[in-house]
């Protein structure tokens, strides 16, 4: 098939004859034309799936490691790009250069952020810059108040001088 051809399938006809032109038989045939590129994308660091939300902290920042597995035919270059991602969650890497059979690794950067404390929904887009192919994967970050901490003064005056002892006393809960 020329290289601009549309991918799907194809019907054509056979016909198989022997020498005497009245002894043959024909038959309907389907081409497949398909897409042979295809990437098998998973998370790492111990997290099984992407069906339940990865957790990050307001308070800290964390990575989470995904891996990209090229299964298809041929190398490809890879554009990645999160979309409908809050501003906190970031890639390690835009873009990648990756052999047939080749894994790796990009982590997915979780910042630490005063934003809500709620479930964030975004896709992880992959798309090749050398075939018309791309990969979406739904992605969810649960973004929760991890040491959930309030400080209570307990003792202490608000105005001293320089000259008073300033002790101060606050309980953490």
């Amino acid at each position: 098939a020329p290289c601009d051809t549309a991918l799907g399938e194809y019907e054509f006809e056979v016909k198989a004859l022997l020498y005497n032109p009245n002894f043959y038989s024909t038959d309907l045939g389907i081409f497949n034309l398909e897409e042979g590129q295809h990437l098998k994308i998973q998370p790492k660091n111990g997290v099984s799936d992407f069906d339940e939300p990865l957790l990050a902290c307001r308070d800290e920042q964390s990575t989470y490691s995904i891996e990209i597995e090229n299964t298809g035919k041929l190398a490809d270059t890879l554009e990645l790009e999160l979309i409908g991602a809050p501003s906190w969650v970031k890639l390690s890497e835009s873009t990648i250069e990756i052999d047939r059979g080749e894994q790796k690794d990009i982590d997915l950067i979780l910042e630490q952020t005063d934003e809500d404390t709620v479930v964030y929904n975004f896709e992880l887009r992959v798309s090749s810059t050398i075939f018309n192919f791309e990969k979406t994967i739904d992605l969810s970050v649960e973004l929760a108040d991890c040491y959930n901490l309030e400080v209570e003064k307990l003792f202490g005056e608000q105005i001293v001088c320089n000259e008073d002892e300033m002790i101060y006393k606050f309980k953490l809960f």
